[in-house]
């Protein structure tokens, strides 16, 4: 017979997180202990740890407050809050990237923007006023000119659901005509996480 432990400990929750990561993996394998079993293993926790860095790469987490001016006469986050909310978190997204909403550019340096052309969210449990929560993003699809993100709207602890919204943006860049879809730049694409 054979004995495994493996040690887990929290991560420091920075932007980009995950839920738990391996330490120490402690292997205690007998004489007569078939050998295939011990590379069996050592595959599974490979493949565990690997989907643990997608994990952690593909999240984004905006901590904020619940301000007055969201509420409404009930005391409640008002439904509409909740769109500014996710736009901010992307631009917070972008910042931790490096990146500005507003000064992106393609190969040939026009200007690019990001207009929205979907936009919808699923309300769950109330927020009120000074409430704190987190913001967590994902990036669902890129496809060639446009990003889907996924929202939700979670307390601190991860206790607590309060909504869950998506956006889909498209890639476009301004000239005197106005605005006119174009693929996404490698160069951003390069720096965006996996989708899951």
């Amino acid at each position: 017979p054979f004995q495994c432990s493996i040690e887990f400990c929290n991560s420091s929750k920075p932007a980009f997180t995950r839920s738990c990561c391996i330490t120490s993996i402690n292997v205690l394998i007998s004489k007569d202990c078939n050998i295939f079993i011990f590379f069996l293993l050592k595959s599974v926790i490979s493949n565990f740890r690997l989907k643990q860095l997608i994990f952690m790469k593909s999240h984004f987490e905006h901590f904020r407050k619940v301000s007055f001016s969201d509420t409404d006469l009930a005391g409640i986050v008002h439904f509409a809050s909740f769109f500014p909310y996710m736009e901010d978190c992307e631009h917070e997204f972008y910042r931790s990237l490096g990146l500005s909403v507003t000064n992106m550019r393609d190969f040939n340096g026009d200007k690019l923007g990001w207009p929205r052309v979907h936009a919808s969210c699923n309300y769950k449990k109330p927020l009120h006023f000074d409430d704190e929560f987190k913001i967590s993003l994902t990036i669902a699809k890129i496809s060639t000119k446009t990003i889907k993100y996924n929202f939700r709207f979670i307390s601190k602890d991860d206790e607590i659901e309060f909504a869950e919204g998506s956006l889909i943006v498209a890639c476009v860049k301004f000239s005197e005509s106005g605005m006119e879809s174009v693929k996404i730049p490698d160069k951003i694409k390069s720096l965006l996480p996996p989708t899951i």
